[in-house]
């Protein structure tokens, strides 16, 4: 949906009086054209850490719990690729638990592609009784040709409403004489909901559908644009 907030300046300049060789400058009309778009997040960053645990009185090694992980992507036809460590220089984290015991730790980062995907995964990696699940960052894979869409719309719109204004003055537009972009944002929100998932993930399971859902990202620009007048 696009938005359009416009200023519009009209300067009308003339000879400076008493100079009579001196030309007029010339007449201009200034507007701002303002346009936005709102897409969902095509890409969605899930943080995965894998710890050594004692289930039902037997030890889980991280290992057996990678390769669950890793089987647990195969079932659901995702790309292995998209399953990377979250610091490539640190394989292996040693965290000191008590005094003398060491408990092994591995971070992972899962990219999935929407909501019901992450709602899915999760609700397997439950029932896995993984440690701590978080969803860190999302994003849209086209933001690029996005922010040139918007540009483009923006530019439109100023130039529509230089056409209207100016016929209702019963003057015509000429040739953009000044362009210069005055405001670009691109807002990207945290998910709006289970950012932080811990063992217990029985509200998700109790849904009836998705219960992840993710804050719509906005791209915004505005332009100032100086037309001459014939």
């Amino acid at each position: 949906m696009k938005k359009l907030v416009l200023a519009v300046f009209f300067s009308y300049s003339l000879a400076a009086y008493g100079q009579d060789n001196a030309a007029p400058a010339r007449r201009f009309i200034e507007v701002i054209g303002t346009a936005s778009r709102q897409v969902t997040p095509d890409r969605i960053f899930l943080t995965i850490t894998l710890q050594n645990q004692t289930l039902n009185r037997q030890q889980v090694t991280v290992q057996q719990q990678e390769e669950q992980l890793k089987q647990l992507l195969l079932k659901n036809k995702i790309d292995p690729s998209l399953l990377t460590l979250a610091d490539a220089s640190a394989d292996v984290v040693l965290s000191r638990r008590k005094s003398a015991d060491y408990e092994l730790k591995k971070e992972f980062v899962l990219q999935l592609a929407s909501a019901e995907q992450v709602t899915r995964v999760t609700q397997e990696l439950q029932s896995m009784h993984f440690g701590e699940l978080a969803i860190t960052k999302t994003e849209y894979s086209k933001i690029e040709s996005l922010q040139k869409e918007v540009r483009i719309a923006a530019i439109k719109a100023a130039k529509d409403k230089a056409d209207y204004l100016l016929q209702a003055l019963g003057e015509q537009v000429d040739r953009p004489l000044e362009v210069q972009e005055i405001q670009g944002n691109i807002f990207m929100r945290a998910p709006a909901s289970n950012t932080i998932l811990s063992n217990s993930l029985a509200s998700i399971q109790e849904e009836d559908g998705p219960a992840i859902s993710f804050s719509k990202i906005q791209v915004k620009f505005s332009y100032s644009v100086k037309f001459g007048i014939k």
